[in-house]
């Protein structure tokens, strides 16, 4: 059985994209091929995107869809690929998407009808409400409603299946883990039909509350994510607001330690304050200008009065500072001192210590 699978080509801005579609080499309908490359430094199941008449490299499949698409090539089992859609430039980016053609067997339509995420869809009922789509493994849940929920989840499947999934965080764990990995249930059954976005938005709220992860791109469930080219724009909402709460608390954390240490250094500031001499400024002038005024005087008899004045007022506005700085210094060296300076290193130690294991 034949399925089709519509993907983006990423990191188009760095190969031939942009030049092609400037000589009007690209158009939908323009066959393309896929090329797994497992020498590729970043990614050993990278599947590369070619122009198939000339090679001309266009960009990757996504990350998280590489590998199904590897295993495809191959098998084999690609039967054809082209470009789809109006090509369109986004800033730097060329924005491309191309239809993918693949052979299915029958026992991966087997393995697909008897998996977890299958079985459970099956016993949804046809009916208007807000579901969700859980990962077994990390409890995260993709929310979604419709007026046929039955239906809805089980094209979410089928995009899931083909790799080409709107949201792109609930596409890769689900390329990565499988079908078995999932469940279908409903949160909310009996909805009219004009309430529905309503209670899917409380739903989500009230989860996202609760601390739930979802894979979900907006608290109101509109968002898609698709083509999307910013990862603060395709990153589940729950995410973000962890990452807010997280940092929220981390500067909460941070001012309360800086408070501390702030408390620590004005305890210990007077007690070293007390070991300094405690001559004023003015006291070493006065001292320093008495002794200059003297020696200037024996030294220099013939100095008239007003210069004289002048220039041991200079001296000691110059050596005071210094001489008060000298005794200081010498006090900062006793030992009475250094073990109160060791006293507060010690307490700023085990607090920078107690920082570091909070830090989130």
């Amino acid at each position: 059985m034949r399925a089709t699978a519509n993907l983006s080509v990423k990191g188009t801005r760095y190969y031939k994209a942009a030049e092609l579609l400037q000589k009007g080499s690209l158009s939908s309908g323009l066959a393309i091929r896929l090329e797994q490359q497992p020498h590729n430094p970043h990614d050993k199941n990278a599947v590369a995107v070619r122009v198939k008449k000339t090679g001309a490299m266009l960009g990757h499949i996504s990350r998280g869809l590489a590998p199904k698409y590897a295993t495809l090539i191959n098998s084999g089992e690609i039967t054809e690929a082209s470009i789809i859609n109006n090509i369109d430039k986004n800033g730097a980016y060329i924005n491309i998407d191309v239809r993918v053609v693949y052979e299915q067997s029958d026992d991966q339509l087997k393995e697909k009808h008897s998996s977890r995420l299958w079985m459970s869809a099956s016993e949804l009922l046809e009916e208007p409400g807000v579901y969700a789509i859980r990962n077994g493994e990390s409890s995260r849940q993709y929310i979604g409603s419709s007026n046929n929920i039955k239906d809805r989840v089980r094209s979410h499947i089928r995009d899931l299946s083909l790799g080409c999934h709107a949201n792109h965080a609930l596409q890769s764990d689900f390329s990565n883990l499988g079908l078995n990995y999932f469940e279908a249930k409903v949160l909310v059954r009996g909805v009219s039909l004009s309430n529905l976005a309503v209670v899917e938005s409380d739903s989500i709220s009230s989860l996202l509350n609760a601390g739930a992860a979802l894979y979900n791109l907006t608290a109101d469930g509109q968002g898609t994510g698709r083509n999307s080219r910013s990862y603060s724009a395709s990153e589940p909402v729950s995410d973000r607001l962890a990452t807010q709460r997280a940092e929220a608390e981390q500067r909460r954390i941070d001012a309360a330690f800086a408070e501390e240490r702030k408390q620590i250094l004005d305890a210990f500031e007077p007690r070293l304050a007390a070991l300094l001499p405690g001559t004023s400024f003015w006291a070493y002038f006065a001292s320093t200008f008495a002794a200059a005024l003297v020696v200037f005087v024996f030294l220099i008899p013939k100095i008239e009065d007003g210069s004289l004045f002048i220039l041991t007022t200079i001296l000691a506005f110059v050596a005071a500072p210094f001489i008060r700085g000298r005794f200081q210094e010498k006090a900062r060296k006793t030992a009475q001192y250094q073990d109160v300076v060791q006293q507060r290193h010690e307490k700023l130690c085990a607090l920078e210590n107690k920082q570091k294991t909070q830090h989130l």
